[in-house]
């Protein structure tokens, strides 16, 4: 198992998320009168957190077994680069659903986990496998449809609060894996990543382009 851990995590405060040319970056020219992005301005996820994704197709359906999840990730995972992950339900957490993907008992596994803002304009998605060779593939993905529109109290703070998923490269059971074959080595086992739930509160000031928060009740799902 590898001996360090990274998360990768997406929240339900998609809403959020799909401040699309993020307010939150960068110092504004007049820090007294910002100018907002433009409403047609594409989201542009950055690097830091999408990692090794470099694509993904997320639909969702009218129910999670019908929504369907494409990812293009920088990993060993499997062909063709853009692949369909399968609807794993026994890695749902509540408010997400689960997708995995695993070419051979002796490949990487990978999860992902994904969500949908209620009103549909905003998705997330966040995957990774759990580690073989001491690595590991991660990263995680938004999208927004429509315009981005501030909150009508835009001159003062907005508070959100939600949910919280993420992936933790190791720690799994191993319950989604193909079972390897008899005899393996434990050091070319693939692992299976663990799931975290917790929630967040996040308070945002949309004049000064400021944000704060936390992530707390945090919780390990092993299997």
């Amino acid at each position: 198992m590898l001996s360090m851990k990274y998360v990768w995590a997406v929240t339900s405060l998609l809403a959020l998320a799909g401040c699309g040319g993020n307010p939150f970056t960068g110092d504004p020219e007049d820090p007294t009168d910002p100018t907002p992005p433009a409403n047609n301005q594409p989201v542009v996820v950055p690097s830091a957190l999408s990692n090794n994704i470099t694509k993904v197709v997320y639909t969702p359906g009218a129910t999670p077994a019908e929504s369907t999840l494409k990812i293009q990730i920088q990993g060993l995972d499997t062909t063709p680069l853009l692949a369909t992950w399968a609807y794993t339900p026994s890695l749902n957490v509540p408010g997400y659903t689960a997708f995995s993907i695993q070419q051979s008992s002796i490949d990487r596994m990978f999860v992902a986990l994904a969500a949908t803002s209620p009103d549909g304009s905003v998705s997330a998605q966040v995957a990774g496998d759990g580690g073989l060779n001491n690595t590991s593939f991660s990263g995680a993905n938004y999208t927004r449809t429509g315009a981005f529109t501030p909150p009508t109290t835009a001159t003062g703070n907005v508070h959100y609060a939600g949910t919280y998923a993420g992936l933790l490269n190791g720690g799994g059971n191993g319950s989604g894996l193909i079972p390897p074959p008899s005899g393996l080595d434990p050091t070319q086992t693939p692992g299976q990543p663990a799931r975290v739930t917790g929630d967040v509160a996040l308070t945002a000031n949309f004049s000064d382009n400021q944000v704060e928060g936390q992530i707390f009740n945090l919780s390990l799902i092993h299997i």
